[in-house]
């Protein structure tokens, strides 16, 4: 997450820091206020710092939401999907829902698909799972190509459709606190977000459909044995 803040002369990118991050450096501005941060770049008109999320009381005047980390309750919303069909986080019957974010020219997302097009397979008849990507560009004729050249059968919805997309309505981009892509979440029965990744978890060897059969285990349910190819239950 990246913030503006104009100070006198001196202008700062505050950049959310992972929690827990050592900071290095002392910055004094020229009214005389000390920041303190990581220093990660200058150059002639700027100077790039981050900044511990803890230590900012407000960006623009209004507090930053809380961020979304695992035990959290996951923001509600629905979609419409390229089908034509209504998405939805927080309804339903299902007891795991995987939603994933991603762009078409992202590699780390390529990396992620196989395994979300075999999960998908795996529970598309199953109700207590159920998959959701959220693709985050703004061509829509350019995203379309993509999921028919790439042959993917999940849900795809886009988050700057004008379906989706309104100046009144906060973005679900912003309302999973996207900045980098992918990122992936799952969430349970009770709208509470028990995993999260940002970045690819193919390629932190990570296993999904794992995780979502321990989560389920977890809140007493045991999927249906269905076979498709790609992924069987186990």
């Amino acid at each position: 997450m990246v913030f503006r803040v104009r100070n006198v002369a001196v202008f700062i990118t505050a950049v959310c820091a992972i929690e827990g991050l050592a900071l290095a450096d002392t910055v004094r501005l020229k009214d005389k206020t000390t920041v303190s941060g990581d220093v990660l770049q200058v150059d002639d008109d700027n100077v790039l710092i981050r900044l511990p999320r803890e230590k900012i009381a407000t960006v623009n005047g209004q507090e930053l939401p809380p961020p979304l980390n695992e035990g959290a309750a996951a923001p509600a919303f629905t979609a419409v999907d390229l089908a034509g069909n209504k998405q939805s986080v927080g309804s339903g019957k299902a007891k795991v829902t995987l939603l994933h974010f991603w762009v078409h020219w992202c590699p780390h997302c390529r990396s992620d698909a196989p395994q979300i097009e075999a999960i998908y397979d795996r529970y598309k008849d199953d109700p207590t799972v159920k998959v959701i990507t959220v693709n985050l560009d703004k061509q829509k004729q350019k995203v379309e190509s993509v999921v028919k050249e790439r042959n993917m059968l999940y849900p795809v919805v886009m988050a700057f459709d004008p379906a989706n997309h309104s100046a009144e309505s906060e973005d679900i981009q912003d309302l999973y606190q996207i900045t980098g892509f992918p990122a992936t979440f799952l969430i349970d029965g009770q709208g509470v977000i028990r995993f999260k990744r940002r970045g690819s978890f193919a390629e932190g060897h990570e296993d999904l459909k794992a995780e979502i059969e321990k989560l389920l285990a977890q809140q007493g349910v045991k999927a249906a044995k269905v076979i498709h190819s790609g992924l069987s239950s186990s």
